[in-house]
């Protein structure tokens, strides 16, 4: 974790120096992110914009307190931290996270290093020569060298926490829960707010990104419906109200609380942003090589990898997000295909950016019956922010083209950097997108290849249509931030309203 000073990370005050009758506070639950952290070196698109948020918030306190409250994973109980190293100018970094709240990642994949060093080097004597390289390297950074070559550490560390406090809910607290608290992990968490909840002036507002589970099960694995229908309705008892990313996913939200509830709970749009907030650059970035480009090859202090260059070597366009079935990406690559029948060489390559993801059995199929499609089609795995940030910024145009998405981070960023964007016509997109995006149904292959088509072979349509997003007035974090603390510090919402309990129905789903 770097803070906008090099200095060690501060210890959180002590509950007993709080003065008696202090500020309120706002509780900004980061649970999901830190069980995210713990088997992921870098955020996806719910945890970046938790992040995001508390940056800002934690900046802008007001009259209230903003402290990061999670159910620990290794204390088994709910506790706080802190926002005070998440301010203005925090960059994420994967080992300082996981030292900051006391948790051991899990090191899926890892090997050994006997075995590590024997898959690099066939001399004994490199052998040797290299252990003890990673070693002292390792020791002396804490553990990030064997964290990013996926070496396991022979004895792994089990860390305790030192910036956790219990949590003392007060009179006028509330509770901010901005990303997913389901499944088996956060059981005795939602039994420990449901019983705070039972003393008066506890408030409780969650944030709801989408109900794909609901609206989208074909795309979802195992029995992740089931456990979010679950979870979505014991949060219908528990809230004060919800906050939602689009008013797509308010309608669902709404739809879902007639058909299943017998609470109303007040719903409130906060949009998310397009804006994509860029790694700082550094004053004391070393001198390059002679003919090595800083511009052309890296992005603020951040070198981007030789395959993030490579796979952008030639014109080519983007595609953002996990790569799941949900995102599309078989017809996308079928699209790619019938585009490379009628442009050969002149067909700019298909670069696809994300984590592997699930039920992509046809597409991986795709790639391998086709050599990739000769080449046509690149996957760049888990790129970091400087690297998506490179990518954006030198594509065509990008390709959104999901079946469902609660906001669509895509879309915006790419929009952010002024590139045309194709995306689908459906669920929240267009509410992204406004008048700046290509809209395609994304059921019909022929609408979005033609869209695509469009934007390859027209340069002075692409362009235009770039120089027109340049000129847009984007929306930025610091009004997602804005519209949250409003929410969060308006007055007391109104009671929900309670209706009669609907019929028992089963297991509870939303058709698409």
């Amino acid at each position: 974790m770097r803070s906008p000073d090099p200095t060690v990370i501060r210890r959180a005050p002590s509950p007993e120096s709080e003065p008696p009758g202090g500020k309120p506070v706002i509780y900004f639950d980061v649970s999901d992110v830190v069980e995210f952290v713990r088997s992921n070196n870098r955020l996806s698109g719910i945890q970046r914009v938790s992040i995001e948020i508390v940056k800002y918030l934690s900046r802008n306190t007001g009259h209230h307190d903003i402290r990061l409250i999670c159910h620990h994973p290794t204390l088994k109980r709910i506790v706080w931290f802190s926002a005070e190293p998440f301010g203005s100018g925090y960059a994420f970094d994967h080992a300082e996270f996981c030292k900051y709240f006391g948790v051991q990642p899990r090191r899926a994949g890892a090997v050994k290093i006997r075995d590590y060093l024997k898959r690099r080097y066939a001399s004994p004597i490199k052998r040797s020569f290299h252990g003890l390289r990673l070693r002292l390297r390792n020791l002396l950074d804490g553990g990030r060298t064997f964290a990013r070559h996926r070496i396991a550490s022979k004895r792994p560390r089990r860390l305790t926490p030192r910036n956790a406090f219990d949590v003392r809910f007060n009179r006028g607290d509330r509770v901010f829960i901005s990303g997913a608290t389901w499944g088996g992990l956060f059981h005795s968490y939602m039994d420990a707010l449901e019983d705070a909840k039972r003393r008066p002036g506890i408030e409780v507002s969650l944030f709801v990104h989408d109900l794909i589970p609901l609206i989208a099960p074909e795309h979802v694995v195992n029995d992740v419906p089931e456990q979010f229908s679950d979870w979505i309705g014991r949060m219908c008892r528990l809230v004060d109200q919800f906050l939602v990313n689009s008013e797509s996913t308010r309608r669902d939200l709404e739809r879902f609380m007639r058909e299943h509830t017998a609470r109303a709970v007040p719903v409130r749009v906060v949009p998310l942003a397009h804006e994509f907030l860029l790694p700082e650059a550094g004053a004391g970035r070393p001198q390059p090589a002679k003919f090595f480009d800083p511009d052309r090859h890296s992005f603020g202090e951040r070198r981007i990898r030789c395959e993030v260059l490579n796979a952008a070597l030639l014109p080519y366009v983007l595609v953002v997000g996990t790569i799941e079935s949900r995102k599309n990406v078989w017809t996308i690559a079928l699209v790619w295909q019938e585009i490379y029948r009628r442009l050969g060489l002149d067909t700019p390559r298909l670069v696809f950016a994300g984590k592997q993801g699930w039920a992509k059995g046809a597409f991986d199929d795709f790639l391998r019956g086709t050599g990739n499609l000769d080449g046509y089609i690149r996957i760049v795995d888990r790129p970091d922010d400087a690297e998506l940030a490179y990518l954006y910024e030198h594509c065509l145009f990008s390709v959104s083209a999901s079946y469902y998405e609660g906001w669509g981070l895509p879309i915006g960023e790419g929009l952010w950097f002024g590139r045309p964007v194709v995306a689908s016509n459906v669920s929240a997109m267009p509410e992204v997108g406004g008048s700046l995006v290509e809209y395609v149904d994304p059921y019909d292959p022929k609408s979005i290849r033609d869209a695509c088509l469009k934007l390859i072979t027209d340069d002075e349509y692409r362009e235009a249509m770039a120089r027109r997003i340049r000129r847009e007035d984007l929306r930025r974090w610091s009004d997602v931030a804005e519209g949250i603390w409003q929410a969060l510090t308006a007055p007391a919402v109104a009671k929900p309203e309670v209706r009669a309990a609907p019929a028992a129905t089963g297991t509870l789903a939303l058709a698409g």
